[in-house]
């Protein structure tokens, strides 16, 4: 009998191994999947923090442009007073004044318009060269 209890006890260990070595490879791929879910959890959250960060930049230089551009209304504004200003200021007397003296300009009043009448109306003639 000792020898059938031993062939038993083997088989039944045969038995207790091959259990194990089944079990081995679902509870490697169940850690192997733990794993890989852990890691794409962790990717995902780095991609979340990453993209947050973006969007604190991109919401500063949003801020940034709105600023720019209230500065450059105030500056168009200031620029289009400064040209009116400075129209303003020039002397249209004594810029005629400068024009009559200085470079011998005159008015449309003192020009003399000269009609001038023909009676034969001007003609171009062509006139054949030989060359």
């Amino acid at each position: 009998m000792k020898t059938t209890d031993a062939a038993y006890e083997y088989s039944r260990k045969n038995k207790a191994e091959r259990e194990k070595r089944r079990a081995s490879p679902k509870k490697t791929r169940k850690a192997f999947t733990v794993a890989l879910l852990l890691a794409l959890a962790l990717a995902a959250a780095a991609l979340s923090v990453e993209l947050l960060m973006c969007r604190v930049a991109l919401t500063e230089q949003n801020d940034l442009n709105v600023k720019l551009g209230a500065e450059l209304d105030e500056l168009n504004e200031e620029n289009r007073h400064l040209a009116i200003e400075y129209e303003q200021m020039i002397d249209l007397g004594e810029l005629e004044e400068y024009a009559k003296n200085e470079l011998g300009m005159c008015t449309t009043a003192q020009k003399q318009t000269e009609i001038i009448k023909t009676d034969t109306q001007d003609k171009a003639q062509i006139v054949k060269q030989d060359g």
